[in-house]
Formats: structure tokens, C-alpha cells, sequence
């Protein structure tokens, strides 16, 4: 999977490599769990954006109707060999982390793997079983390679 990092912002951490890094890892600790032909989806080249609050919430507002920030949106691929666009937040990433008892890296990370999840067309909004069946694989992959953030 290659990795394209898009900047609309200022930020020191995490780096951009530490970025690539942990969205490489995250793509083989979420094939090694899924289907092979879900897995294969992971080796198309996805794009990662970082955005201020004020264009998140425009984000948010114009494709989810919700008027307020939200730490990470995924995008579905509109080129070939793409898997798709996660944009994030990095300001909420860093609020929520603090909240949640987590590093940046960490939270960037569990974000990471949720917004990875819905490109591959997991879905929490549309029933409990759905949410549950989500979370419970967001959270394993997630304790499978949280040591990368360290």
C-alpha cells in the first residue's frame, strides 16, 4: 500500500513518517484478519489529509450533514487503484486523545484503523450488531499493534 499524505496544516507530531508508518501497519494488521478478498482491497494506495477544525466541520456539514468537527472521515476511492481518502482532524485527534488517556500516536492509530474499516464497507450507524461487530475487530487490531506507537 502506498501511502499519500496530503497537509493543509501545521503540525510537528506525529511526524510524517511516523504517519506512513503506522498507516502501513495498520493496513497488514487489518489483512492478516479479514477475508482474503476483503484483504486485497488494503494493497490499492490510499490517501491520508490533515485539516483544521474549521474545514472538518465544512467536511462534515457538506457530506454528513452534521455541522460540528469530527476527527476522521473516509472518502471512497474515485480513481483506480486507490482504496480511498481518510481525512482527519488532528486538533480533535489530540482533545480526544488527552480524554481517552492515550498518546496522539495512539489515538491516530485507533482512528486510523476505524476509517480503514468503513473503506472496506463496515458501517456503525446502521444497527447495534453492526456497531458491536465493528468496534470488536477496531479494537483487536488496535491492541494487536498499539506497541507501534510507543
Amino acid at each position: 500500500m502506498k501511502i499519500e499524505l496530503i497537509k493543509k496544516i501545521r503540525f510537528s507530531q506525529p511526524t510524517a513518517t511516523e504517519i506512513k508508518f503506522i498507516a502501513k501497519m495498520a493496513a497488514k494488521g487489518l489483512s492478516k484478519m479479514l477475508s482474503k478478498k476483503l484483504s486485497k482491497k488494503l494493497v490499492a494506495d490510499l490517501t491520508i489529509v490533515l485539516v483544521s477544525e474549521k474545514e472538518m466541520q465544512l467536511l462534515n456539514n457538506q457530506y454528513r450533514k452534521k455541522n460540528k468537527p469530527t476527527d476522521v472521515l473516509s472518502f471512497a476511492p474515485v480513481e483506480e487503484n486507490s482504496f480511498g481518502e481518510l481525512v482527519f482532524c488532528l486538533s480533535i485527534l489530540k482533545k480526544q486523545a488527552k480524554r481517552h488517556g492515550l498518546t496522539l500516536k495512539e489515538e491516530f492509530l485507533y482512528l486510523l484503523i476505524h476509517g480503514l474499516l468503513h473503506l472496506l464497507g463496515y458501517d456503525h450507524e446502521i444497527n447495534d450488531k453492526r456497531a458491536r461487530d465493528m468496534y470488536l475487530l477496531q479494537d483487536k487490531i488496535y491492541e494487536e499493534l498499539r506497541y507501534l506507537c510507543r
